[in-house]
């Protein structure tokens, strides 16, 4: 049995202490007053270690000894002790570098730093961390909104800037390296109070925010921009938001002030004040970022990234964009039943293999929201935010706008139905349906391999969504046309759907997926009643065929081939000489030698007796055979490792050739025209050259000597006097020339004649050899001189014809 299908007996998931004691409305179905579920998440993977929330308690296991260990049941834990930490676990969120861990209650939330690596060979089961209260002044107190989400952000220095939003749509960031109390930054995504009426409806809970999310991008002002959702399904959003302490990667800030610059410059040539207002604050805004580039490199940051923080000079604080249109409008669910919006998610799809230095439309972001009915809304972030603040009523253009047509549109691409209002019709009355799908919340996890990949926990199980299918087909074309675009849109396919856990009883608390080298591909979905549901995942196999050769490790590649040059030159990594194992080069001797007979004898079977020699024959005979088995498995072991080098080799290999080939198309195709054109242009300019060079030539020697001199007066006589022998009167050259030909017309028809005549004679000959001969040798001998004779004249005369014709050619007629 695989050692995952045992992982669900681990010790860990076993309430065995006072603070571990929680009942299944505390882990999964805690509602508060209005009747809304509060968000689960108990479970996290650091690397190898698994991370678990039981009541006040928190866990930690290595899941790798796990693996290792032959008696699960068997293995152990480690619990951290905080004692500050009083209250029930719903939510635990780990910061990027793994030191830092936030547990989240109702109302209170702590921050506690993790043990390293090595607590593994601590004997004690208990481990002293250090915990931290985080903000008791604003959550902890009487009256104080409920925590609805708890967020790491990404760009936070050291991972230590901790978004926090309640559900009165309130989000604070806490730096907890420098102060824990206070907030550094609140956002406020709640309509002031004068607007509050005017987005309200008949439930009050559907004006709670319920999550947030943190946009994308590369060269835009994505990475900086907040998305809130209401329970309602009403999204907004809220940018520019940069980290107190943020570290930034190296190339996003030169490239956000170009894409910023491009805009400024387009407005300028616009009438529309209002928008070149806006393009301006957002030039001072980034102007502001890139001043703070220069003294980030000679810091000590890691290579690649910029230490930055907000601009102190923007008195504003950023507008609250939205709520957004959703168009077109998205399908609802059959079951007529009022569904409310548990989560969003952000994803930013790139296509596998892609080129980092590709157009950044090549990136193609989606938001998804979740309903409690299990409704998945699959939308485009085409058009995306960009930075705008609030200034006073005297500036309205840059006021949260008003009219429909100024709103913010998210463009819907798909509903997907989970199914679970189908699940739940076996039971048995409305109401009971209604209330277990007010206590739902469809939660989104994102996979950490492929971006393409979501998987959504809710009270029924785990829904897996594959959007892989569409979405290649949808950014391959993105660089294409408008009307290819639409066909693509049309015909594309749509997310695939799996239902990979089913849980009707025991609603789905934690899931977290294992992505580590020394372990499986594996989703773990934990359940209220601590039961964990372990299920592997399946890698993708890409359709390249060298791909599918097996991985070579460095240890394997040095082993075969110690010393590899690190020049560009391209150096096979197989040996000149060719591959013999030393195990196969000797025939092996299996069987008994040919002294056995001697050994046992020539004894019938039935009188065959055991001897002192028959034992140590035997023995030898086998400690021969193991050490020959011996030599052959290191044999076998030899060959294989040269086969996956030679797997290597051959990827290497058809990686140049593909190189190759897609210079030898390059030079053949833009290169070669751009070469010709730059042939032609040269030969043109060197023509131009020698012209001038010519003119000035003529110049200088004008200059130089004005006067013929004797030698050019000669020579000039010399021309006058060949001219004149050429060209001139009845006995020039010319003349003679055109006598010649005349002459030469008139003998072409008498040669022609002659030569008529003699092929007719030739065919009298032939007709007369073929007839019995009637002539007489006299008159024969006589014919045949005057042919001879005949003969010698139109040799003559071609011979004169030829003669005349080289006289012709080597005459120039001026």
């Amino acid at each position: 049995m695989s050692w995952v299908k045992s992982l669900p007996d681990h010790p860990i998931f076993i309430k065995n202490s006072p603070d571990a004691s929680i009942s299944v409305n505390d882990l999964g179905l805690e509602t508060s007053e209005l009747g809304a579920s509060q968000r689960q998440s108990t479970m996290c993977i650091r690397g190898q270690d698994l991370i678990l929330a039981v009541g006040r308690e928190v866990r930690i296991t290595a899941i790798l000894d796990s693996k290792t260990a032959k008696d699960i049941p068997q293995a152990s834990y480690k619990t951290l002790h905080t004692p500050n930490i009083q209250f029930e676990i719903n939510q635990i969120s780990l910061c990027a570098g793994g030191k830092l861990l936030a547990v989240v209650g109702s109302h209170e939330l702590a921050v506690i730093m993790l043990p390293r690596a090595a607590y593994q060979t601590l004997v004690a089961s208990r481990i002293d961390c250090r915990s931290t209260q985080i903000g008791q002044y604003y959550h902890g107190v009487n009256g104080a909104s409920r925590i609805a989400k708890v967020q790491w952000h990404p760009w936070g220095d050291a991972g230590s800037s901790l978004l926090v939003m309640t559900e009165d749509g309130i989000l604070r960031e806490y730096d907890v390296s420098k102060d824990a109390e206070e907030p550094q930054q609140i956002l406020s995504f709640a309509p002031p109070r004068g607007q509050a009426r005017a987005y309200s409806v008949d439930d009050a809970a559907s004006r709670n925010f319920v999550s947030f999310c943190i946009g994308k991008g590369k060269a835009d002002w994505g990475p900086l921009t907040l998305y809130a959702l209401m329970r309602g399904g009403d999204v907004w959003a809220m940018s520019p938001f940069v980290p107190s302490n943020a570290v930034v990667p190296a190339s996003y800030i030169p490239a956000l002030e170009s894409f910023v610059t491009a805009k400024r410059d387009f407005a300028q040539g616009l009438s529309d004040d209002g928008l070149q207002l806006i393009y301006d604050q957002q030039y001072k805004y980034v102007t502001t970022l890139a001043k703070q580039v220069h003294p980030a490199f000679s810091s000590s940051s890691p290579s690649g990234t910029l230490h930055l923080q907000p601009p102190r000079t923007h008195r504003y604080p950023p507008v609250r964009q939205g709520p957004f249109l959703f168009q077109p409008s998205p399908h609802e669910l059959d079951g007529g039943l009022d569904a409310q919006a548990t989560d969003i998610a952000y994803i930013s799809y790139e296509e596998e293999g892609g080129s980092q230095a590709e157009n950044s439309t090549d990136n193609l972001g989606l938001i998804l929201l979740a309903f409690g009915d299990g409704k998945v809304d699959v939308c485009f972030d085409i058009e995306k935010i960009e930075g705008r603040w609030e200034v006073p009523q005297d500036n309205s253009p840059l006021q949260t706008p008003s009219l429909p047509s100024d709103l913010p549109t998210l463009t819907v691409y798909e509903t997907i139905d989970l199914g679970l209002v189908q699940l739940m019709n076996d039971y048995a009355s409305v109401e009971f349906l209604s209330n277990q799908l007010a206590a739902n919340d469809a939660l989104f996890h994102l996979d950490p391999i492929y971006s393409d990949r979501v998987l959504v926990s809710h009270s029924l199980g785990v829904h897996l969504l594959d959007m892989s299918k569409w979405l290649k087909s949808i950014v391959r074309v993105l660089r294409s046309s408008d009307d290819e675009l639409q066909e693509t849109l049309t015909g594309a396919d749509r997310t695939e759907v799996l239902h990979v856990v089913n849980t009707k009883t025991s609603p789905i608390i934690a899931l977290s997926v294992i992505n580590n080298g020394y372990v499986n591909y594996t989703m773990l979905a934990l359940t209220s009643d601590s039961l964990l549901i372990p299920t592997e995942l399946a890698l993708r196999v890409t359709d390249h065929p060298v791909s599918h050769t097996p991985q070579v490790s460095q240890d394997t590649v040095s082993k075969l081939r110690p010393t590899l040059p690190t020049e560009s030159a391209y150096v096979c990594l197989l040996s000149a000489e060719p591959f013999q194992p030393s195990g196969l080069s000797r025939s092996l001797s299996f069987g008994m030698s040919t002294s056995s007979s001697s050994v046992l004898g020539k004894k019938p079977a039935a009188q065959a007796v055991v001897t002192p020699d028959t034992v140590r024959y035997l023995g030898k005979n086998v400690e021969r055979f193991r050490t020959e088995i011996q030599d052959m498995t290191r044999s076998a072991n030899t060959v294989q490792l040269r086969i996956e080098l030679q797997y290597v080799e051959l990827k290497r290999q058809l990686a140049k050739l593909h190189e190759m080939y897609t210079l030898v198309g390059r030079l053949k195709g833009t290169t070669q025209g751009s070469m010709k054109n730059r042939l032609e242009k040269v030969t043109k300019t060197q023509n131009e050259l020698l012209e001038r060079a010519t003119k000035v030539l003529q110049r200088l020697m004008d200059s130089f000597s004005p006067q013929l001199s004797d030698f050019e007066r000669q020579w000039f006589d010399e021309l006058r006097r060949m001219s004149t022998e050429v060209a001139g009167g009845t006995g020039g050259l010319k003349a003679r020339t055109e006598m010649l030909t005349d002459q030469l017309e008139l003998l072409r028809p008498g040669v022609k004649e002659m030569i008529e005549a003699e092929a007719k004679e030739r065919e009298r000959k032939s007709q007369r050899a073929s007839l019995p001969s009637g002539m007489g040798t006299t008159q024969q001998r006589i014919i045949q001189k005057r042919v001879n004779d005949q003969k010698a004249q139109l040799e003559a005369a071609r011979l004169r014809a030829e003669d005349l014709a080289e006289k012709m050619a080597g005459i120039v007629i001026v």
